[in-house]
């Protein structure tokens, strides 16, 4: 992995590889958690966010607050 911050990331990777892009999984990325969007990356830094079969697993209520940190 390189020094530079990642600009594209999968959310909820599962067993998903894009050459260029960081897998995260929900141990590492709980997308209702500022805090934990941050040790992903640095606030502004990302371009693209990809999220295949997670939204459907969360309450209206987590979903808008994820929302907000996206």
């Amino acid at each position: 992995m390189t020094n530079k911050p990642p600009t594209r990331i999968i959310v909820g990777a599962s067993d998903q590889h894009y050459p260029g892009w960081l897998q995260t999984h929900e141990n590492q990325l709980d997308i209702t958690r500022w805090d934990d969007w941050r040790t992903v990356a640095q606030p502004g830094t990302l371009t693209h966010i990809l999220s295949e079969h997670v939204w459907e697993h969360l309450t209206i209520e987590e979903a808008q607050i994820a929302a907000r940190h996206c």
